[in-house]
């Protein structure tokens, strides 16, 4: 139960700290789950997780970095090879000779090969921190990419030269000849047989394919393995178990490429799945080096042998000749940098394009990992040299390079995307417009060859509702008077639902059985919106289409044309009561001007339903109004986004929220309403 308890403390706490972050947008959320690991840790009834390297880089880094081959362009990073290779393997080894030297000669009782693993596992940077951190600015996409191609590949090479220097500390011999030849043979042989693992178990899901095992479940579940296992026989093979995972990634985004038109069901599900894995991993990493903080950093700070002054001054001293070593190398190979970023930075001014890249350098969780790795005893028995003041070093360097970056990057980008310093904010109408574009946008991502018709409803919809705000003026969108016309509406909606039950009460027996359906699942949507609910109905809409798959006699059939005009008569029965109520609401000056506004659209139904031969689809409309609950969903995540990127400001993104919520009531009721098609 212990286990179980802390699991779901862990969750909690990622959850907490998106929440907090959400109103403290300009503190990157690492630095909120750190902080909040660290609250934990120190607490009266602390949280101590003991930290196992091993199982650290199985459970967290193997399947990061399979997914970040897996969705980071390939051949855009093919254009920044040499580049990133001058960062992850130039840059790498250079800061472990240069750096370790430094490290030896600022603490003595370091031993330089000991500062060499120090060095060595402070080379490889954190692109997930980056990532965090940029995601609130406007990050020149070339330089992105560079600093992701080098995360993929710096990982490798720190741990491979870390081990290295770990083993020359513990045995006291060391090959340069030797360590070369092995370190070429673990990275060749990890991505070859990251490779070869990932084609034989593409084969096994192939073969499963022809046996007619497309149980989306199982294929689902291989994936999920598979970054684990390619991990884990690598490392058993003696090769490079990241380099291997980052391989394997890249194959499988070649066969998602290739298999896409047969699988987009899987593809879909299994988007949505890692992003739920990411979302976890991604915060229990943060919150994980947060918990471990206080521990590194006790035994040190209670340490008669070093000041505290001292030791904080070291992380310093350390942490700007890391900076500055990244600085000068960028500097000597920017020729051979800047013609291959052929993004629209390629024009930047160097000192802003290099500074960018330097303060970017965030270390992370591969640091902290690498550094409890260290053995507690070398040959002879004798202890590891200064290894808790090492981990606290390590851990004391990523902190102060998120905080360096938090601090300067949002400055350098700015100036670096050619903005002023001081960013324009959008108003309501330029936010409401930008949040419609990526809703129509990712609309048509939606699109299906079962949807076609759906989206092409939805689209008209969406075309209305955004003109009223985007193209109506800055004074358009009065909120009180949208709030009187939602809840006149929302009343109309009420009435509707009370009527159709009566004459479901009063008329069940003589009504066809497709007729009480449709009516019945009329009521269900309905209820959906009246429930203002929508984030939770888009997966209780999901789950009845699973019972439809299951229960095929669930399923809602096209009326015929005899049970049409049935529905079409009771449909104009109670829409006439409708106007009915509508129009007692003009003797009210407080619903005049809603009421004024509805009875059109009222009456225009009524009209088409009396005299047109309608073609009523329940299935349709219910197609409508799933995809109108994803695009909604969407739409409230740009705004989110444009929050956190310092775009918009709190008033501007409250009223954002308000103006989608009545979007998504009034849209989901015109969307069910019956049209001819």
């Amino acid at each position: 139960m212990d286990v179980m308890y802390t699991v779901l403390l862990l969750f909690f706490i990622i959850g907490l700290s998106n929440v907090i972050q959400r109103f403290v947008p300009f503190v990157p959320l690492p630095l909120v789950q750190i902080a909040i690991g660290v609250v934990i840790s120190i607490s009266p009834s602390g949280l101590h997780i003991p930290l196992e390297p091993e199982l650290f880089f199985v459970l967290f880094i193997a399947p990061l970095l399979f997914n970040d081959g897996k969705v980071t362009p390939r051949d855009e990073l093919w254009k920044l090879r040499r580049p990133i290779l001058l960062l992850a393997l130039g840059l790498v080894f250079a800061t472990v000779v240069v750096g370790g030297t430094f490290i030896h000669f600022l603490i003595p009782s370091i031993p330089l090969p000991a500062a060499f693993a120090l060095a060595a596992i402070l080379s490889p940077t954190d692109v997930v921190a980056v990532g965090s951190i940029a995601s609130r600015m406007h990050m020149p996409k070339g330089i992105m990419r560079l600093l992701e191609g080098e995360g993929l590949m710096n990982d490798a090479s720190g741990l491979v030269a870390f081990k290295f220097a770990v083993a020359a500390t513990v045995t006291g011999f060391f090959s340069i000849y030797q360590a070369t030849g092995s370190f070429l043979l673990i990275a060749i042989g990890g991505l070859v047989s990251g490779a070869l693992l990932a084609l034989f178990i593409i084969w096994i899901k192939v073969l499963l394919r022809r046996f007619g095992l497309e149980d989306i479940t199982v294929h689902m579940l291989i994936q999920i393995m598979t970054p684990f296992v390619i991990y884990i026989l690598a490392e058993e093979l003696g090769f490079s178990g990241i380099l291997a995972v980052v391989a394997a990634g890249v194959v499988h985004a070649i066969e998602r490429e290739r298999s896409e038109s047969r699988t987009l069901e899987l593809q879909k599900v299994s988007d949505n799945t890692w992003s739920v894995i990411l979302y976890i991993l991604n915060g229990l990493v943060f919150v994980l080096l947060g918990l471990q903080v206080p521990d590194a950093s006790r035994v040190v700070l209670e340490d008669p042998t070093f000041g505290n002054g001292a030791v904080i001054a070291y992380i310093f001293a350390i942490t700007l000749v890391l900076l500055a070593l990244r600085f000068v190398w960028l500097t000597l190979f920017w020729k051979k940098i800047k013609p291959l970023m052929t993004f629209k930075e390629s024009d930047l001014p160097k000192f802003r394009a290099i500074t960018t890249l330097t303060v970017s350098g965030v270390r992370g969780a591969v640091t902290l990992a690498g550094a409890f790795s260290i053995p507690y005893v070398i040959s002879g028995g004798s202890p590891f040299p200064e290894r808790d003041l090492i981990i606290f070093l390590a851990a004391g360097t990523i902190l102060l390079t998120l905080i360096i970056a938090s601090i300067f990057l949002p400055i350098l980008a700015k100036q670096t995307a050619g903005e002023s310093g001081d960013q324009k904010l959008l108003t309501f109408e330029q936010a409401a417009d930008r949040t419609w574009q990526e809703g129509r946008s990712y609309l048509q991502k939606l699109r299906t060859a079962d949807n076609r018709l759906a989206i092409r409803r939805l689209a008209k919809e969406y075309s209305q509702a955004s003109g009223d705000v985007v193209y109506g003026g800055g004074t358009s969108w009065d909120f009180a008077k949208r709030r009187k016309e939602q809840a006149v509406r929302l009343k109309a909606m009420q009435t509707e639902h009370r009527l159709l039950i009566e004459e479901l009460k009063t008329n069940k027996e003589e009504l066809a059985e497709s007729v009480v359906d449709y009516l019945q699942l009329r009521l269900q949507m309905i209820e959906e919106v009246l429930s203002n609910k929508t984030r939770f109905s888009l997966f209780a809409i999901r789950l009845k289409r699973l019972a439809q798959k299951v229960f095929p006699g669930t399923k809602h059939n096209k009326l015929n044309q005899e049970d049409g005009k049935k529905v079409r008569e009771i449909l104009a029965r109670v829409y006439v009561q409708i106007i009915g109520e509508l129009q007692k609401g003009l003797k009210t000056e407080e619903n005049h001007a809603a009421c004024m506004n509805l009875i059109p659209l009222y009456e225009r139904v009524l009209h088409r339903i009396s005299e047109t031969d309608l073609d009523v689809d329940p299935v349709l409309e219910h197609q409508v109004l799933d995809l109108h609950y994803q695009v909604m969903e969407e739409m409230r995540r740009v705004t989110q986004q444009l929050f956190q990127e310092n775009s918009t400001s709190r008033e501007t993104t409250q009223n954002l929220r308000r103006y989608l919520n009545y979007v998504e009531s009034a849209v989901a009721e015109n969307a069910q309403t019956p049209v001819d098609h």
